[in-house]
């Protein structure tokens, strides 16, 4: 998802001053294509805005960073946030939001190949078994030391 500062008249305009970056989000009542595919997340009775609690998340889930890592990267900006916080935000939302993910993901394609080869790996010779759809995509990998 594209990052930008606060546009669009969000509530974000105060996060804008901060400097603080945001997510992308469709202009006018219609949406997106992206916002209508996705079930729309409850961020209701939490004290700070959605857009700081989904970059706390992303920054925590898209890097290698350690909860306290995301604290000061949040304090830096001028959010004072614990990493306890932080914690219980990725709990909460991370499998919705991963949820949604795959849902956008695209299906693979409807005819598919299995290719076999016999090849030696580690000194020892095994079969390797391929699944691959028409798009080229492999969809699942599978070695075995002897034929089924």
């Amino acid at each position: 998802m594209p990052l930008v500062r606060g546009q669009c008249g969000s509530p974000s305009a105060s996060c804008a001053r901060l400097g603080i970056v945001t997510p992308l989000r469709a202009c006018g009542p219609a949406g997106g294509s992206v916002a209508k595919g996705m079930k729309k997340i409850s961020y209701r009775g939490y004290r700070f805005p959605p857009e700081i609690i989904q970059q706390a998340i992303w920054l925590y889930l898209r890097f290698t960073l350690s909860l306290r890592d995301v604290e000061d990267l949040l304090a830096e900006r001028g959010i004072m946030v614990s990493y306890e916080t932080v914690r219980r935000w990725v709990n909460h939302f991370g499998p919705m939001i991963a949820a949604d993910l795959r849902k956008r993901r695209p299906k693979p394609h409807t005819t598919w190949h299995l290719d076999e080869v016999y090849l030696k790996i580690a000194g020892r010779m095994v079969y390797l078994w391929r699944a691959v759809d028409a798009e080229g995509e492999v969809l699942d990998v599978l070695v075995q030391s002897r034929l089924a």
